[in-house]
Parts: structure tokens; C-alpha cells; sequence
């Protein structure tokens, strides 16, 4: 829908929102190979999930001594972002097309990558996140390895200083729309922002627990191999063992 100015008295006259205060994760804490987003997100989540029994098992000790230090994250997802659609019966293994395009994204060397003015933009295959609650204060987070998104109001912090987390209502908002780029003239980008637009529109999202997502999630990586060269691969790969353990019992792990 079209934008409309503010009335004299109303919008323009409400207070600006008070910022979210961000708890500090710190991203050089955690692992990160560039274009393996589920593994980062999977190795992340399985930190912040030991953390979350830490957490636990001190608030617990807290309640004893009457003591509130409520403290972490009551709530942790990861988001799995795709336009893919398959018949089962006809789908080949590693090979699908879909696209997710992203704002204020980074992708020095693959992925189809262009500018929009100050900010970077991308289109994915697909994107995996995580989306985390603050048990205190009961504000959404986003961890997202790869936007340029500026996490953190501290913007005099080296990069490695700076909490890896976004307010999940700033990352939404900002990073897939491309609504205020439609009508500009001369456009943007070689690309046309209305139908950047409308493939957000076939874009799916699945949202899955974190306990759920560390006792199911399996890779063996063979979607980044090199196409008739069976060992090489198209980036390089984490230094951590693949995610393909066996599993001998169906009930998620503690959370």
C-alpha cells in the first residue's frame, strides 16, 4: 500500500520509540564460515542453548536464596527462509530453485549481489536465522551472520566488540521490503524493485525450536559440493565435523 504523510496532529505529534536495549552477545564468541548460514546457526543456537541450561540450573539456585537475576533467553528458534516447491516424487537431490531476496545484506563473492544506495542487498537460495527472546525483558532478537545490519547503537565499538544481535522488530522491518524503492527514476539497481517485492511474496518461512532443530538437523554438505567433481567444494567448508550424527532415541534434547 502507498505510503501517506503523517496528520498534522497524531503521527507526527507521537513520541519517538524509546530504543531497544540489546543484550550483548558478542559475534567474535561464535563460530562463522561464510555461505554455510544453518551450520553457523546450528553451532550458535547449541551455545546459546548450554547456556540456557546454565541459566537454568542458576536461577534455580537463585529461587533458593530468594535472589532475582533473571537472566538469557526464555525462547530460541531458528528460521529457515525459502521459495522452493517439490513433488516428492519427481524432486532430485541438491538441485532446486529458489530465491530469497535480503536487504542490508552482505555476499562478497557469490550469491547475486548489487547496492541500493548505502545499503547491500542479496539474493539467497535460502537463509537461516535465529530469533531469540530476552527472558527479562521479553523483547525479540535476530542473530544473523551475514546482514550488514548495524547491531549495535555503540557504533564507535571495533566490529568484534559489537553485540551480534538486532531487535527483531528493526531486522524485519528493514530487511525484507523493497516497497520504498518502487517508482524511484532512475531505479536503483539493474534491479526492478517491484518484482524484488514480489518474490518476497513467494518466499516461506518455517520456524523451528531450538531443541528440536539440535536433535533433527542433518547436513553432510553434498549442496555445496562442486557439480561432477564429488569431493571439491564450491566454498570452503567449516572446520567443525559435519552435522550428521546418529541418533538413537526421538526425544529432544533438555532445553
Amino acid at each position: 500500500s502507498e505510503a501517506t504523510a503523517p496528520a498534522a496532529t497524531g503521527e507526527a505529534n507521537k513520541p519517538k520509540e524509546k530504543p531497544i536495549k540489546t543484550p550483548h552477545v558478542l559475534r567474535s564468541n561464535y563460530s562463522y564460515t561464510q555461505f554455510y548460514c544453518e551450520e553457523n546457526i546450528y553451532k550458535f543456537i547449541e551455545k546459546v542453548h548450554l547456556q540456557k541450561a546454565i541459566d537454568k540450573r542458576k536461577k534455580e539456585a537463585d529461587k533458593k536464596a530468594k535472589v532475582n537475576n533473571a537472566s538469557g533467553f526464555d525462547k530460541v528458534f531458528a528460521v529457515f527462509f525459502s521459495s522452493f516447491e517439490h513433488d516428492r516424487k519427481t524432486e532430485i537431490e541438491n538441485e532446486w530453485t529458489s530465491v530469497v531476496p535480503m536487504r542490508i545484506h552482505s555476499a562478497d563473492r557469490k550469491g547475486i549481489h548489487f547496492q541500493m544506495g548505502k545499503d547491500a542487498c542479496v539474493t539467497w537460495d535460502y537463509h537461516v536465522i535465529a530469533v531469540m527472546r530476552d527472558e527479562k525483558t521479553k523483547n525479540w532478537f535476530v542473530a544473523d551472520f551475514d546482514t550488514k545490519f548495524p547491531t549495535s547503537p555503540e557504533n564507535d565499538l571495533a566490529a568484534e566488540k559489537k553485540s551480534l544481535l538486532i531487535p527483531a522488530v528493526d531486522y524485519f522491518r528493514q530487511t525484507f521490503t523493497f516497497t520504498d524503492l518502487i517508482g524511484r527514476n532512475p531505479p536503483p539497481t539493474r534491479f526492478n524493485p517491484k518484482k524484488l517485492q514480489s518474490t518476497l511474496d513467494t518466499v516461506r518461512v518455517r520456524v523451528v525450536p531450538a531443541d528440536v532443530f539440535l536433535t533433527y538437523f542433518r547436513t553432510d554438505r553434498s549442496h555445496m559440493l562442486v557439480k561432477k567433481k564429488g569431493t571439491e567444494y564450491q566454498e570452503p567448508p567449516p572446520t567443525h565435523p559435519i552435522i550428521c550424527l546418529l541418533y538413537t532415541s526421538p526425544s529432544p534434547r533438555d532445553s
